[in-house]
């Protein structure tokens, strides 16, 4: 259909100019700014064409302008955020417990415990929560598994110390739960989008 009907509908819709010349007074204007935009686009047409054709023939130009361009596109993207949503602060974070798959309740609750005395005494840490026996990667119960849910101190307090921020928050219990050698432990930053991130489900 498209090889045999195509053609003649494009003799029909693209007929010649002189074919739907308008005999009447009123269509006299509109051809007009046709033609005139016509000639105007030709003209800028060939006058793109000629520079385009002297710029190439400066090759040593164009390469330096190219160089030129790909060092400010680099810097630029250097200045944007690494994620696709800036990491934020939301006054919380999430302690990850694992322990070897025999381990009891009683042991992961010893190793919950000694991680959230340690966390308490981070400055900017306000209050911890202990969760036993829930594993916070499958969202399944596991003896072996536990999660501690850590709350900073209000943003206006912490806001004057850099140091306090939640990223230095996490980056110090990073340091200070390495002690803990019975456990595999990871600190965890809520998404800053519920459902979108390495921790959303946590969230």
């Amino acid at each position: 259909m498209s090889l045999t009907l195509s053609p003649a509908l494009c003799r029909l819709l693209l007929k010649p100019p002189q074919e739907i010349a308008g005999r009447h007074w009123w269509s006299r204007p509109i051809h007009g700014f046709f033609k005139a935009f016509d000639r105007g686009f030709e003209s800028l047409t060939r006058s793109y064409g000629w520079l385009t054709a002297r710029t190439v023939r400066m090759a040593g130009l164009m390469l330096v302008a190219y160089v030129v361009v790909i060092g400010f596109g680099l810097n630029e993207f250097r200045k944007t955020p690494v994620g696709f949503i800036p990491q934020l602060d939301r006054g919380y974070l999430i302690i990850v417990t694992q322990l070897p798959p025999a381990a009891s309740l009683a042991r992961t609750d010893a190793v919950n415990q000694r991680a959230m005395d340690i966390a308490l005494k981070v400055p900017g840490i306000a209050h911890a929560v202990n969760i036993v026996g829930f594993s916070g990667a499958t969202f399944t119960n596991a003896p072996n598994a536990g999660a501690i849910f850590v709350t900073l101190d209000p943003f206006e307090q912490r806001a004057r110390d850099p140091r306090q921020s939640a990223a230095a928050i996490q980056g110090e219990l990073f340091k200070r739960l390495a002690a803990i050698q019975e456990a595999q432990i990871f600190v965890a930053a809520p998404p800053p989008v519920a459902g979108i991130g390495n921790a959303a489900a946590s969230a």
